[in-house]
């Protein structure tokens, strides 16, 4: 295994649960070679370490410089990653099936193709059962090569059985494969362009769609797998177009299908939250909050029963997608106050999970705490989450959330009543605005009152609210405009203002 980047290995080692530390050390012991010692040394060290110091290993591995430590940190790599083989292949079939077929090939190597066929066999209906279809396609080759150069007693009948089973395979692999590259297509679409913003590129989407779609992707010929990326393909596409009505009907398909059959939940299961993720999303923005509280109380159910089985990745999107999913709940129900209360599990989520979460989704996260702070009465904490966000790092990563942090930020400096400071925010905000492109009109309209709001006599200040407010219920009525709305629900802030009411009684 080529690895000489000490942070590469500090990563992994971090990474190991107890158990996984358990295991390589009694893999170290029952190998003990002249090598061992030194890279346990080595692996006692980096464990130890809060962060990567470089310098206290060669202080306390004698003898070591720079040519050994690279090859200290290989050997040390490979066998980490043997020993977490050992652990890993019984609780993953596909890592299962690999296995298999090695033993296969060995079998086969030393003339025991009998042998060799009968653990085939095994290795192929754990393939057929799981929908590893080119695992299976493989074990086909396999097999074929076996009858064709030995005899193997296994009869014409069942040589037929293998052309046609390959013939069958073949032809659902290459539909996968389309369908597979369709779904990237509209993935890649919107991380490019994002929502449809006009009619213009509403059809330009619609057009990738049905010149990639293929010809046979009929719902009811298709098997799981590929009715998976069907579904997902349409989620997307509606997605981009804003319809979230046909949006939540294919997730609710995609979702159902996996629930259908465990065999694919149990395999992939950050495909089905991620399922779940878009009919939370979709119920949300429908304003369909009896069907965002059914699904979301089964995805939080699904998590409790399987969390154990979890590898990390697992854990961490399904900490993410229930998170999220809980925010937004109380978001929808204008229970600001109560949603205060399931903030600090969210805070220790992200501090357990904090190295291995992007930035951006930390930046969601702590965008949904800001608002939930807000219209629970409490700007200044708002303020304080916003500017964790205008301080990271992010460069271009999720313009429109830092953009809308940017006018969340004003107003809670207008709740605190900061009102010396407001005149700078807003040019500071107006500044931040004209260098980005293709705004939204909502950030331009609200930015615009705003400035008119801050050179206004408090005595005459509900009229411009008034006149926004007008302003906000006409751009709602753009299908295109809409979806700056699901970012920041300004028009509830606006009516607490208009009507003398908390932000929280005004979302009610």
């Amino acid at each position: 295994m080529p690895i000489s980047q000490t942070d590469q290995l500090f990563s992994l080692i971090k990474s190991l649960t107890k158990s996984e530390k358990r295991n390589f050390r009694l893999y170290v012991n029952r190998m003990a070679d002249s090598k061992s010692a030194s890279y346990i040394q080595l692996f006692d060290l980096l464990d130890k370490q809060k962060s990567l110091d470089e310098e206290e290993i060669f202080r306390k591995i004698k003898g070591l410089d720079k040519s050994k430590f690279s090859n200290l940190k290989r050997h040390l790599y490979a066998q980490i990653m043997t020993s977490l083989e050992q652990i890993h292949t019984p609780k993953r079939v596909d890592l299962q099936i690999r296995e298999l077929l090695n033993f296969a090939h060995i079998l086969y190597g030393k003339g025991l193709y009998l042998q060799a066929l009968k653990i085939l066999q095994k290795a192929k209906m754990k393939a057929e059962r799981s929908h590893y279809d080119l695992h299976y396609l493989s074990i086909l080759e396999f097999e074929k090569k076996i009858e064709s150069r030995h005899i193997t007693r296994s009869g014409a009948d069942y040589t037929l059985e293998l052309v046609k089973d390959s013939k069958i395979k073949n032809k659902q692999i290459i539909s996968a494969l389309d369908l597979s590259n369709l779904r990237l297509l509209m993935h890649n679409n919107y991380i490019k362009y994002g929502h449809a913003k006009n009619e213009e590129e509403a059809d330009k989407v619609t057009q990738i769609f049905t010149d990639n779609i293929p010809y046979y992707a009929n719902e009811e010929d298709l098997g799981i797998k590929e009715r998976a990326y069907l579904y997902q393909s349409f989620v997307w596409y509606y997605f981009i177009l804003l319809d979230f009505h046909n949006c939540y009907i294919y997730a609710e398909k995609w979702v159902k299908l996996f629930k259908e059959s465990p065999y694919m939940a149990d395999r992939d299961p950050d495909l089905l939250m991620r399922g779940y993720y878009y009919l939370l999303l979709s119920a949300n923005n429908n304003g369909d909050l009896k069907n965002y509280k059914f699904y979301l109380d089964e995805v939080e159910k699904f998590r409790k029963d399987n969390y154990k089985k979890f590898n990390n990745n697992s854990q961490i999107m399904s900490f993410l997608y229930v998170h999220n999913g809980r925010l937004n709940r109380y978001f929808m129900e204008g229970k600001f106050e109560e949603g205060l209360e399931a903030v600090p599990k969210t805070l220790r989520r992200i501090n357990r999970y904090g190295k291995n979460i992007d930035p951006h989704r930390i930046m969601i996260l702590y965008y949904k705490i800001a608002w939930m702070n807000l219209g629970a009465g409490k700007p200044d904490v708002c303020a304080d989450y916003l500017q964790k966000i205008i301080n990271l790092d992010t460069k271009n990563l999720r313009t429109d959330i830092q953009i809308f942090t940017r006018l969340m930020y004003l107003m809670a400096h207008y709740d605190l009543k900061n009102e010396d400071i407001m005149e700078y925010l807003v040019k500071n905000t107006e500044v931040f605005f004209k260098q980005k492109e293709g705004m939204d009109k909502l950030p331009i309209l609200c930015l615009d009152f705003f400035r008119k709001i801050v050179k206004t006599a408090p005595s005459e200040r509900q009229k411009v609210f008034v006149v926004f407010e007008k302003e906000l219920m006409r751009l709602q009525r753009n299908r295109y405009e809409k979806r700056a709305f699901f970012y920041l629900d300004i028009p509830a802030w606006v009516q607490g203002k208009i009507r003398r009411v908390s932000l929280s009684e005004a979302v009610k």
